[in-house]
């Protein structure tokens, strides 16, 4: 037994020390990462729309039925898409995923035009209810289960940020005006966006327990917090200076900065989401078009998604909504026209620049309970 623990180590080691060498020898700036597209198709209709993506993989979005009769959410793993089942109504997505697979989303109520945050967990459905008014939205859910997003209060007279958590759904306000949630991470940082009725300013709001922070702006009078990893960095996009002019913005609420992450050419770009390495998506108009690309943002570096794809013709990635640790992006691209557009998985190829996820693969080779998984992962790039 002690000889085969000692060889366990010594394996590990030696593979851990080829996996330094391969990390330093890498020119890993110079060689950019391209992206494998898995066209995740339809529910039956012709449209598609990525929303976000676990750490599994798994995205979820909304689709167009047979005929294009319903919109409804969905979760694809792999190529194969499948149904999130609705409350009744003809209008349903799916907003956010946790990697256990439970799924958030609205739906619409049967016979009646009103929508309904919902959780499925792939068997049940539940409808969470309101804050007492007609309409709420599930936006996102985190590892341990609590969902954020928005909802009506009673009468209908304002719209909160509401947090939900074994049953019970608590709303709240900066100010006591409109808010919504849109991410919370599993130390339960949820971010939103509010109405500051006394500066006339749409700001964005960090919430953590019973206190809260405002963020900076980049210079307007609007910033929309959109997206927030696990180390507290948020993103979203918001006015500039500049008249008629949005931009993404990434936040670290750590040193209390903002930065403009700036456009692909043209006057309006979102970021979407954020993953622990720091990586943002979402998408920006062109210089001179109305249309946007997706894109990624890279050392600080916005680049455009389309230039990064292998063997992917007749695809044009025009937004990205969500990135997980691993670097899959969930993305939206047309498909054959311009009336035709699916959701796609862009899975990061391992023979360009290593991803985060490959680099903590390969620290992992040090202990010898991962040599398994890391002796899969040096035959994987070998192949």
């Amino acid at each position: 037994m002690k000889t085969l623990l000692l060889t366990r180590h010594r394996a590990a080691f030696a593979l851990f020390a080829v996996s330094l060498a391969i990390l330093v020898a890498t020119p890993q700036s110079h060689q950019p990462q391209q992206y494998i597209v898995t066209d995740l198709g339809t529910l039956g209709g012709t449209v598609s729309f990525a929303n976000g993506i676990n750490e599994r993989g798994q995205v979820i979005g909304w689709s167009l039925t047979s005929n294009n009769d319903a919109v409804r959410g969905f979760v694809a793993q792999g190529d194969e898409m499948r149904l999130v089942r609705s409350l009744g109504g003809e209008v349903a997505q799916a907003n956010g995923i946790n990697d256990g697979g439970q799924v958030v989303g609205i739906s619409q109520l049967p016979h009646i035009d009103q929508f309904h945050a919902f959780v499925w967990d792939g068997s049940k459905l539940t409808d969470i209810g309101t804050l007492g008014g007609d309409n709420a939205g599930g936006r996102a859910i985190n590892n341990r289960g609590v969902i954020v997003g928005s909802s009506q209060t009673a009468n209908n007279k304002s719209t909160h940020a509401f947090r939900y958590e074994n049953g019970t759904m608590e709303g709240f306000s900066p100010s006591g005006d409109f808010a919504t949630a849109t991410a919370i991470n599993d130390c339960n940082q949820i971010v939103g966006y509010f109405f500051w009725r006394e500066r006339k300013e749409i700001c964005s709001f960090l919430w953590q327990g019973d206190t809260h922070c405002v963020l900076p702006s980049i210079g307007g009078r609007a910033t929309f917090a959109l997206g927030l990893n696990g180390r507290g960095k948020i993103v979203g996009v918001g006015d500039t200076m500049a008249k008629d002019t949005e931009h993404a913005f990434i936040y670290d609420n750590a040193s209390g900065k903002i930065s403009d992450l700036g456009t692909l050419g043209g006057d309006y770009s979102e970021a979407r989401s954020i993953n622990d390495a720091g990586q943002v998506v979402g998408f920006s108009t062109l210089y001179g078009y109305k249309v946007a690309h997706g894109f990624i943002v890279e050392d600080g570096k916005m680049i455009d998604l389309n230039t990064r794809l292998r063997d992917a013709d007749g695809y044009e990635v025009e937004s990205a909504y969500g990135i997980n640790d691993v670097g899959q992006i969930a993305a939206t691209g047309f498909v054959g026209g311009d009336d035709v557009y699916h959701a796609l998985r862009l899975d990061p190829m391992r023979g360009s620049a290593l991803t985060p996820g490959a680099v903590s693969l390969l620290i992992l080779a040090a202990s010898g309970a991962f040599v398994a998984l890391a002796e899969n992962f040096r035959k994987r790039r070998r192949g």
